[in-house]
């Protein structure tokens, strides 16, 4: 069965892990955004998006530090479908295993394309599976008042571009440093 899933960081088309989706021949379906109202946050150190899960989100939006810090949206990302063994290898990517990051289903609306310039596209509520920061992150401090993450409405390609660090390049010990860096056709445990 075909599974789907909403990315909204570097699985998205044109980013350094969408790879791994091409690779997989996993299935583009198109634009689409968070239903509900969510922190997308980078972490400072390496560049690494976080959905910080809303159910579970106890931080106070308007705590100092400017710069969007904490601010809630509606997070834009993409619809992809994927099979059973990518899904397996997205949780691999994503260290679900040392608690990087959880998969869990989420609501998301589906952007469907417009027809022609006259027919707005419609939007559609679907469930998809995605992946929120994980326990460990958390307990790293990850969108916590005492980080030095940025909130973000999107993961754009400047954001990328300007901070993010692939696993290869990350210090001994961070959270999904020991899957090294061979790419995601080498074999599941090295997957960058």
């Amino acid at each position: 069965p075909m599974h789907k899933v909403f990315v909204y960081g570097t699985l998205k088309r044109g980013f350094h892990n969408n790879r791994l989706l091409l690779e997989k021949n996993a299935v583009y379906v198109g634009k689409a955004k968070t239903l509900r109202e969510t922190r997308l946050v980078v972490d400072k150190r390496y560049g690494i998006p976080y959905l910080i899960d809303s159910s579970t989100d106890s931080a106070d939006t308007t705590y100092a530090g400017g710069g969007g810090h904490g601010h809630r949206e509606v997070v834009a990302g993409e619809l992809w479908e994927v099979d059973g063994d990518t899904l397996a290898e997205l949780d691999l990517l994503e260290a679900t295993a040392e608690g990087m990051y959880v998969r869990k289903e989420m609501e998301i609306v589906f952007v469907k394309e417009k027809l022609d310039e006259y027919t707005p596209g419609k939007s559609e509520i679907l469930i998809a599976w995605g992946y929120v920061a994980g326990p460990a992150s958390l307990a790293a401090g990850i969108g916590t008042t005492h980080s030095n993450d940025v909130t973000v409405g999107e993961y754009t390609q400047w954001v990328h571009r300007s901070t993010y660090v692939p696993k290869s390049k990350r210090a001994d010990g961070s959270l999904g440093k020991n899957l090294g860096s061979a790419g995601p056709s080498a074999p599941p445990s090295t997957i960058a």
